[in-house]
């Protein structure tokens, strides 16, 4: 009976040993993917600062009229979020309610820079311009406004996000 108890005692401490060793691996994980996403939004968020997009964005919408049909123009990088993409399949690690604002943050930046690109589109083909009224001052300075709006939302969730994300994890 002895051997028994000693075998079964045994067959616990190889799992429990198993489960706490694949606990810590996902808890370093964890703590690798807060740290790198953290890293990036926070390099995405001084990039728009320090290249001062939004005031640029601002005078650029004042200055829509009828005269002047221009789309605005700045660059954009093509791998700004190669952090979250390259990370997608480990978004599960993170708390729920992280994990969507991170996924809701990533799209509205996407969404920002597919508007942005669209707009440098249409500066090289003007037939772009007609779906969404950018050949008309009115529709021209909606469709910018836009981008403004979802530039600011973008600003205040990325800056709440990445420092949620450096912060350290509550047991």
């Amino acid at each position: 009976m002895s051997a028994f108890w000693t075998l079964l005692f045994g067959a616990f401490l190889a799992t429990a040993g198993g489960f706490l060793q694949f606990q810590f691996s996902r808890c370093q994980e964890r703590k690798s993917l807060k740290a790198a996403l953290a890293a990036e939004i926070r390099a995405i968020l001084s990039i728009v600062q320090r290249r001062d997009y939004i005031a640029g964005l601002e005078r650029f919408i004042a200055s829509i009229d009828a005269r002047q049909n221009n789309l605005y123009q700045v660059r954009i990088g093509r791998d700004y979020d190669i952090v979250f993409r390259s990370n997608c399949d480990k978004i599960g690690l993170l708390p729920a309610d992280l994990a969507e604002r991170v996924v809701q943050f990533y799209y509205l930046i996407s969404s920002i820079t597919q508007d942005i690109r669209l707009l440098a589109d249409a500066n090289v083909s003007p037939e772009l311009r007609f779906p969404w009224r950018l050949n008309t001052p009115e529709g021209n300075r909606i469709f910018h406004q836009e981008i403004l709006n979802l530039s600011r939302q973008a600003i205040t969730s990325g800056e709440a996000l990445a420092m949620e994300l450096a912060r350290p994890a509550r047991i």
